[in-house]
């Protein structure tokens, strides 16, 4: 395992350590590593927060490598927020055919319902973010994060 010098709590499988941004520099705290996997749930029937649970470390890890350093561990997060990742497990299970955008629509649905809007930058306050576009309209990063959320929800239904 390599660790980051200036943030000696941040370990990471060896040579991982070259792709994470140095946001520790930037006196960010993090007790734990964003890329670990959250392995409890991997022993035993996975319910839908078990695999939310994952989803959500799955995407924290996806946006720290992205450089967005603003997401919470799974317990530390916020319930809308888990809340989301629990809607999003249920959609994709109950829509496994459905196109990439499927879960991405559902996730600006809810957005729009709980009154966020577009925004040029993502801002919890002022409640704008700005992935509500269509999912055609994402960075190819964000886009690849709905793929990647969905695979992983396939992945530990199935492996039941």
């Amino acid at each position: 395992m390599g660790t980051i010098e200036d943030c000696p709590k941040l370990t990471f499988p060896a040579g991982l350590e070259k792709c994470m941004p140095t946001s520790c520099k930037q006196g960010r705290s993090m007790n734990q590593t964003p890329v670990r996997i959250v392995s409890d749930h991997m022993d035993q029937q996975h319910s839908i927060e078990g695999i939310a649970r994952v989803c959500h470390e799955a995407n924290r890890a996806w946006c720290y490598v992205n450089g967005d350093v603003s997401q919470a561990e799974w317990a530390e997060a916020p319930a809308w927020q888990r809340e989301s990742a629990i809607r999003g497990v249920e959609l994709a299970l109950a829509n496994p055919d459905a196109p990439d955008s499927v879960l991405h629509d559902g996730w600006s649905a809810d957005k729009v319902r709980d009154g966020w809007q577009y925004g040029p930058v993502k801002d919890t306050q002022a409640k704008t973010h700005p992935c509500l576009v269509p999912f055609d309209q994402l960075p190819a990063h964000q886009q690849a994060k709905d793929r990647l959320f969905r695979a992983i929800v396939r992945a530990l239904a199935n492996s039941n």
